[in-house]
């Protein structure tokens, strides 16, 4: 859903008719289907549920027919599951009769007790389609809301996955702290009952406190925007001693939008880490989990409580867990901003601003010769010594140094903005 268009106005959803029975098998192969049923042996002409690689094989017949189609990026499919979104009246029509041109060609029958054409919201996926964003289907929201108190290990393996399926509707609220107020945060309590021994299972008092905290903390109002990729995204992360938590967000016409939101729990061994560590662990792995919005040209905010990661991108830290994270981190544009831990709240960005803006060039000829540094404001920002020491020891020039003569060639792109990775010294000139 992440291809919707923020000024999405119609959606529509469409349901295919017992989806597998459409792809007929080959006549020699069908035999591979027999089983035995009241002394009589049948097999399937059509590929039937639960085969391993049936849902592959109608998932590829879905997108060959869909390929087809002008308007393709109006079309978001999952499995069966078809949505129709666009801004106009017109548009929206226009794709709904490519995509049954398309399906009657390839002879896919739809199930029109599914179906719903035109609409200003739709659910599709356990989530509500609105022309505001997406918010969290009633039904799930009566589904948590009316769930007791676990009893058995079962009972609470499934609160757990149904918490864990709206995880986005429990992260921080406005004013709130990201880490200490994620999923993972809130349902540690919880993932603790389930170790040990299966047959001693025992609701702790904690976990019961968890658990009405988890019901109590979901909203059905909360509402996440869509994404708008012309404009640049900013990326909150947090990190605690047991979960790290992250918020997407977005400034669409004048106002601060949600976009998604994670979380993931520390292990035992990560939570013995330092705080440098888990905080930038915590911008590799949102950063990575993200990818779908932050990979590109275009340059992204990062916000982070822990100062000395602003240099994550440029210096050397001298470890080598960090040195593998730089370079996991090199495939991205970013700009890693410090933000004061009492401020680290999803709060009001505009009292905060930001700068997304390309990077200037200035020429630095006092630390690094004819090397130009990137730097904000016409600050010149100077390598350490051990920072020159290692680029010159290890040949490798830092995507923040480059040479005069490459910058328009190599380094620069339409924006302005330096490529990033690491590019040798000897291939520099």
């Amino acid at each position: 859903m992440a291809n919707i268009g923020r000024k999405t106005k119609y959606f529509s959803s469409l349901d295919v008719a017992s989806g597998y029975w459409h792809l007929p098998i080959r006549a020699e192969d069908r035999h591979k289907t027999a089983f035995s049923w009241r002394d009589r042996q049948f097999m399937f002409c059509r590929l039937p549920f639960g085969l391993d690689f049936a849902g592959f094989s109608f998932c590829k017949a879905i997108a060959k027919a869909l390929d087809t189609i002008q308007n393709r990026a109006q079309i978001t499919n999952y499995i069966d599951d078809l949505l129709i979104h666009s801004e106009t009246l017109e548009d929206h029509l226009e794709t709904l009769n490519q995509l049954f041109c398309a399906l009657r060609k390839f002879g896919i029958k739809l199930g029109s007790a599914k179906c719903k054409f035109a609409q200003k919201e739709v659910q599709f996926m356990g989530r509500l389609l609105t022309r505001d964003g997406v918010k969290l289907d009633p039904r799930n929201y009566e589904t948590i809301q009316n769930m007791g108190p676990p009893t058995t290990r079962k009972s609470l393996l499934s609160a757990i996955g149904n918490f864990t399926w709206i995880n986005q509707w429990l992260s921080a609220n406005y004013g709130e702290k990201v880490a200490e107020n994620c999923c993972s945060q809130l349902l540690k309590e919880l993932h603790n009952c389930t170790r040990g021994d299966k047959r001693k299972f025992k609701m702790t008092p904690e976990a019961l406190e968890a658990f009405e905290k988890a019901k109590m903390r979901i909203s059905s109002d909360k509402v996440f925007g869509y994404a708008d990729f012309k404009l640049p995204f900013i990326l909150i992360c947090d990190a605690s001693t047991v979960a790290m938590g992250a918020l997407l967000v977005q400034i669409q016409d004048g106002r601060q939008k949600i976009i998604a939101a994670a979380s993931k729990s520390f292990s035992a061994t990560e939570q013995k880490w330092a705080a440098n560590e888990r905080e930038a662990y915590a911008i590799v792995f949102m950063c990575e989990r993200f990818d779908y919005y932050l990979r590109g040209p275009r340059a992204f905010t990062v916000l982070t409580d822990h100062r000395p990661l602003t240099a994550l991108d440029v210096k050397s830290f001298g470890s080598p867990k960090l040195a593998r994270w730089q370079l996991r981190l090199q495939r991205y544009r970013m700009v890693i901003q410090y933000i004061k831990g009492t401020e680290n709240v999803w709060a009001d960005l505009f009292s905060r601003p930001y700068d997304v803006s390309p990077r200037k060039l200035v020429k630095d000829t006092t630390v690094m010769g004819d090397y130009y540094t990137v730097a904000d404001d016409n600050s010149i920002t100077r390598p350490s010594p051990r920072t020159c020491h290692i680029m010159l020891q290890h040949r490798i020039l830092s995507h923040h140094w480059i040479r005069l003569e490459d910058a328009n060639q190599r380094i620069q792109d339409d924006r302005g903005i330096p490529i990033r990775g690491p590019l040798s010294l000897g291939n520099s000139r």
